[in-house]
């Protein structure tokens, strides 16, 4: 059992109960240890990612020194395997420097809705590069596993290269599919196409009067995979439920349809959102 806190426990100014001290924090991770080993499960303790605080010097300035400390200090105490991911990410970022290591997080806005970099949290990208580091020293930590951890780094599925292409600004295509609710004649589509930046594509080709069923019987669907888009959302239930049969049956046939659509988009390495 990997065990990682810290991020949110630290007391601030916009401190809740759920925040901790560092000898509250300390505890926790006692309890943790002490509850896991009753169930004969291995503890490991893995410290904090570092958030991505980038000094003038170009290096990062780390914030949260204190609770891995804390942690590392827990670890000798009660000996147990510790993975110092805080240390390890410093030195890789450190290494790639703030342009690129930018790159591995997600975006958010700010009060005024512009984007801007999140310090803390990963894109794809980030995910599985940490994550490597992660099982690389897991291997070390406790070498009873490293049989069990690839030689190689893995690669990124082929969601993750699109969503990757996509975050960096690449153009793409969204084909919406689905019944009234969703449709150009007066669903939210139009207004959700509307609201798009213009690197996106999309293309509303829901029907009114249409069910999961009439429209894959009706050629739609086909339609719709003809349009090689590279994202599919799928809406229907406005209009199944009304057709004449038990509300079971019209249930189980709208899943079917759903898990069809689904495959099949799926077999295209695109990527479906309901």
């Amino acid at each position: 059992m990997l065990i990682q806190f810290g991020h949110n426990d630290e007391v601030s100014s916009k401190s809740t109960n759920n925040q901790s001290t560092v000898e509250q924090y300390q505890e926790n991770l006692r309890n943790f240890v002490r509850e896991a080993r009753d169930q004969k499960v291995i503890p490991i303790l893995v410290t904090l990612l570092t958030r991505r605080n980038w000094g003038k010097d170009g290096k990062i300035h780390s914030d949260l020194t204190t609770y891995p400390n804390g942690m590392e200090a827990v670890a000798k105490e009660m000996q147990v395997p510790l993975i110092d991911l805080q240390t390890q990410s410093i030195a890789y970022l450190d290494s790639i420097g703030k342009e690129q290591g930018t790159k591995l997080g997600i975006t958010k806005k700010d009060k005024d809705g512009h984007p801007q970099s999140d310090g803390t949290h990963l894109n794809w990208a980030g995910s599985y590069i940490f994550g490597r580091i992660v099982a690389e020293s897991l291997s070390k930590a406790v070498p009873a596993l490293a049989p069990y951890v690839k030689l190689t780094s893995a690669t990124l599925p082929v969601e993750a290269e699109l969503a990757m292409k996509v975050i960096q600004g690449a153009p793409f295509k969204i084909v919406l599919v689905g019944d009234p609710a969703i449709a150009p004649e007066g669903g939210w589509g139009p207004g959700f196409c509307a609201t798009l930046t213009p690197n996106v594509t999309c293309r509303d080709l829901a029907q009114m009067g249409s069910t999961s069923t009439s429209y894959m019987e009706g050629g739609q669907w086909r339609s719709a995979l003809a349009a090689k888009g590279q994202f599919y959302f799928l809406e229907f239930g406005s209009i199944d439920p009304s057709i004449d049969r038990s509300p079971d049956v019209t249930r189980g046939a709208m899943a079917k349809n759903l898990a069809e659509m689904v495959r099949e988009v799926a077999r295209r390495a695109q990527s479906v959102c309901c």
